[in-house]
């Protein structure tokens, strides 16, 4: 048994249980690993107990059923539920939504949080938390004990090497360019990474990434074009990549996604995440393009969230995050889904909570032609044509 004092830096799944990185006081970073079984929950009647055991010796994936208590989130009462254990972390969706099959929506708990994040609220542990962590001779976390508290205003971080992957014309965006042309920037140096050949860009790609071996890699448009674009070619070229620093793990990626927020549509890039190592796309991150690193370090302590997870979400992810932890650490059940709306409130309460994120729709502007043939001008005095209309186009921003 050694002690490793420093701190706790990346945290995802395994087949197995969790997969931990710990960076030294001194540098360097240790893979660990750690003992974890995620589980949800099932508010089930007599029969859909029983119905429950059979289908979980039919799951395609290894679960165990365990009768417990936990509180209601809404009504604050004790229930006997069914604990849901799923005994391949890299599964929990799959076992979840095997269940979804047969189960409404509303027995179900704990069952949508990442099991990373479960990991971390079941062991009150935290990205850069700062500790003396104890593994034993086979690479296994057998305890800890924190130097450090996630809402401390006052720590220190550990020595991070930070990485730079970006392309070299900043006129246009990578999307947009037929072909790339990439550098990388560390220690106060830039390199560019000028090669017609892929094989020897791609070299290149790993000489840089074994020379810096860093800890966080910094891109712009990483998420949408340049590590989808990269990996992919070293896919065709059949040169592996050190993106990872677990060689053993595999690309964690999401899907983009569209919606409406604020009065206007917001474009979501999906997610391409490392094991070992961070990525952050700088354009793809609200918090890094806001408050720099500084501010996801500081938001992965309090959040509890994985930092990659984090460096992409909103601060209402991040707020729920922190109520989710509460909720936990005393036992109460997370609903899956919302189930219960806001409550009315009158212009006057809106007004005291300071808006409370009312926000009004644009209006849809209309032109005079389009006036006459709806309903004509004198019945319409509201729609007027923006000054900014000419040949069709309008000025879609609100006023």
């Amino acid at each position: 048994m050694k002690i490793l004092i420093g701190w706790l830096f990346d945290v995802y799944p395994s087949q197995t249980g969790m997969v931990l990185w710990l960076i030294g006081e001194t540098g360097g970073a240790q893979r660990v690993t750690a003992e974890f079984v995620p589980s949800f929950f099932l508010h089930l009647s007599d029969a859909e107990r029983k119905r429950a055991d059979i289908l979980a010796a039919r799951s395609p994936v290894r679960v165990s059923l365990t009768e417990t208590v936990r509180r209601e989130f809404y009504s604050y009462a004790e229930w006997q539920v069914t604990e849901v254990h799923v005994h391949n972390p890299l599964r929990f969706k799959e076992a979840v939504t095997y269940f979804e099959n047969f189960f409404p929506y509303y027995a179900f708990f704990n069952s949508d949080i990442l099991p990373a994040q479960l990991f971390l609220y079941h062991t009150q542990l935290f990205a850069l938390g700062f500790g003396d962590y104890q593994i034993d001779d086979a690479g296994v976390l057998r305890g800890w004990t924190l130097r450090d508290d996630r809402e401390s205003k006052e720590y220190v971080l550990p020595p991070l090497s930070i990485m730079m992957l970006r392309s070299t014309n900043g006129f246009v965006p990578p999307k947009y360019q037929r072909v790339l042309q990439l550098e990388v920037e560390y220690d106060g140096r830039r390199h560019a990474l000028e090669s017609s050949s892929p094989h020897e860009t791609l070299e290149s790609i790993n000489w840089h990434l074994h020379s810096c071996d860093p800890d966080i890699l910094v891109t712009e448009y990483g998420d949408s074009i340049l590590l989808p674009k990269i990996t992919a070619m070293a896919r065709r070229e059949q040169i592996p990549l050190l993106l990872n620093r677990d060689t053993a793990a595999g690309y964690i990626t999401g899907k983009e996604s569209s919606f409406f927020q604020y009065g206007k549509i917001v474009h979501k890039d999906g997610a391409f995440e490392l094991a070992g190592r961070w990525h952050v796309d700088v354009g793809n991150s609200f918090t890094v393009s806001e408050s720099e690193l500084d501010g996801l370090f500081e938001l992965a302590r309090l959040t509890q969230m994985p930092p990659q997870r984090q460096s992409r979400a909103s601060i209402g992810t991040g707020l729920s995050s922190l109520q989710l932890s509460w909720a936990y650490r005393h036992g109460i059940m997370i609903p899956a889904k919302k189930r219960e709306p806001e409550d009315f409130k009158s212009a006057v309460a809106l007004m005291m909570a300071d808006r409370g994120g009312l926000i009004f729709q644009p209006p849809i502007p209309v032109d005079h032609g389009q006036q006459k043939c709806v309903a004509g001008n004198d019945q319409l005095p509201l729609l007027q044509q923006p000054e900014s209309s000419r040949a069709g186009v309008f000025d879609l921003r609100a006023p």
